[in-house]
């Protein structure tokens, strides 16, 4: 793990460069799991493109574009991303220059932290055309001057109509709008059903006392010696699962003003974190040591590794992104796969109790110019193909992002597309229970503060240290609390 007392950048170089993408060089990692594109870590070892359906539109014929000018002149753009799927990238990017001649698009798909990669290139004013943005980016870096707003024409404003308020929402600022999407999700409480059968339950927990009676009766049959993972490790979009459980039970770990909820106004946050330490050292049906470690990029994740019959001894339940479910049931990506049938499902966000809402952490990826942009109509011209619709009228990138990886979609209206309804159902065992879950997805706390990333990275130092019986979940949060206050001061006081 990375030590959070080392600095990439100076104190007073991040309060230039707009810190509230993360005050310290820290891990800039792609999501809520170790699975998550680019909300989070490294993804799983992909298929072949060809492995997979391909989008109606891929035949379409493309429209010629006029040129940028009377010489034919090409114009080259420069994008910027993590490193998700580049093939993939690159394939949508060829499309984009037959159907647009006028363009060449250099592609770079940054392997390293792409948070300091970012504020570094920032820093220097090197010449970037589009870039990937999370929404734990976007407001300090629209506050620093790093992007500037699209034009909001007529076509602009009418995908942004068809766009779901969430999404639509995490991409405006102060009244102006920033991108268009990459991709969106939320988190899913995912199980393997042959493992529950095979304990004697009909479905997955509801509640987290259900959780832990429905983990002890696997280890009590040898079914599963750790039946439940959960993401403990340490990094600037690591330890998801702490919002995955407390939004499930109605909890908030900071208000709106940016003050800690916990442990004293919210009483959740502790209560998850009492259940966590008693899951990991009392019950041990947690593997914290192992939890701890951040995944390696490519590995199976947890849900993936064991076999499908009684005894393998891997995991049944674990929080992660909804399109990991995708390569969940691939059985050529997964080893719970079982051909023909969905074997890893999901259900609601099991809570502390019968009346807990089953809230759900979401997420918005958009398409931003930088604003060292070296010609914003030509920057436009990228995103509205990347994050909007092609030339043919369809949102090609987004629909394939969809049926070849399972990536959400922002926009309303491709839903009831038959093709994606189809592939929709080869993996997503209920349709309307994905809907409704999309439903109560909701941002996590605070994003909008300088400090965001310097507090979150100490509070799952805290967390660790309850964990492994350090300190007790109360004074664990005390401490983070009073660290969220001071770093709120800090920056109030610049």
């Amino acid at each position: 793990m990375r030590d959070i007392g080392k600095r990439t950048f100076g104190r007073r170089d991040f309060v230039r460069l707009g810190a509230a993408a993360g005050g310290l060089g820290l891990l800039a990692a792609c999501g809520p799991t170790a699975t998550q594109p680019p909300a989070a870590t490294a993804p799983p070892a992909a298929a072949k493109p060809t492995e997979a359906p391909q989008p109606v539109g891929a035949a379409t014929a493309p429209a010629a574009a006029p040129q940028v000018s009377g010489t034919g002149q090409v114009t080259t753009l420069k994008l910027l991303g993590w490193n998700y799927e580049p093939p993939l990238v690159q394939e949508n990017l060829d499309r984009f220059e037959q159907q647009n001649p006028a363009y060449k698009v250099e592609y770079e798909p940054i392997a390293g932290d792409y948070l300091v990669d970012l504020l570094t290139r920032f820093r220097a004013k090197t010449p970037m055309d589009v870039i990937y943005v999370r929404d734990q980016y976007h407001a300090s870096w629209v506050e620093s001057g790093f992007l500037q707003p699209l034009d909001e024409t007529d076509e602009i404003n009418a995908l942004y109509a068809d766009m779901f308020p969430y999404n639509a929402n995490q991409m405006q600022w102060k009244g102006k709008k920033y991108g268009l999407p990459y991709y969106t999700d939320f988190d899913v409480f995912a199980y393997n059903e042959k493992m529950v059968s095979d304990a004697g339950f009909s479905g997955p927990p509801a509640t987290l006392d259900e959780l832990r009676k429905q983990a002890e009766v696997m280890k009590q049959k040898n079914i599963s010696e750790f039946p439940l993972y959960m993401d403990l490790s340490k990094g600037s979009d690591q330890m998801w699962d702490l919002w995955m459980y407390t939004f499930a039970s109605g909890g908030h770990l900071l208000d709106q003003a940016g003050d800690p909820t916990y442990p004293d106004k919210d009483k959740v946050p502790q209560a998850i974190l009492e259940w966590w330490v008693a899951a990991a050292n009392d019950w041990k049906i947690v593997n914290p040591q192992a939890d701890m470690e951040v995944p390696t990029a490519g590995a199976l994740t947890a849900m993936r590794t064991q076999g499908s019959q009684p005894g393998y001894g891997g995991v049944t339940f674990m929080a992660h992104s909804r399109y990991d479910l995708e390569a969940d049931n691939a059985p050529e990506r997964s080893k719970s796969a079982i051909p023909g049938k969905i074997n890893i499902k999901f259900g609601q966000f099991p809570g502390l109790d019968t009346n807990s809402p089953h809230n759900v952490p979401a997420w918005n990826r958009y398409y931003g110019i930088p604003s060292t942009a070296l010609n914003k109509q030509s920057s436009m011209e990228l995103i509205k193909y990347l994050g909007g619709k092609d030339k043919s009228g369809q949102y090609y990138t987004a629909k394939r992002w969809w049926l070849l990886r399972g990536l959400g979609m922002a926009y309303k209206s491709p839903w009831t597309d038959p093709e994606i309804q189809d592939r929709t159902s080869k993996f997503i065992a209920d349709s309307q229970l994905m809907q409704k879950a999309n439903s109560l997805g909701q941002a996590r706390d605070g994003l909008e503060f300088p400090w965001w990333t310097d507090w979150y990275m100490d509070l799952q130092a805290n967390v660790q240290q309850a964990l492994l019986k350090e300190k007790t979940p109360k004074d664990a949060l005390q401490a983070s609390a009073d660290k969220a206050r001071a770093l709120k001061k800090e920056w109030e006081n610049k």
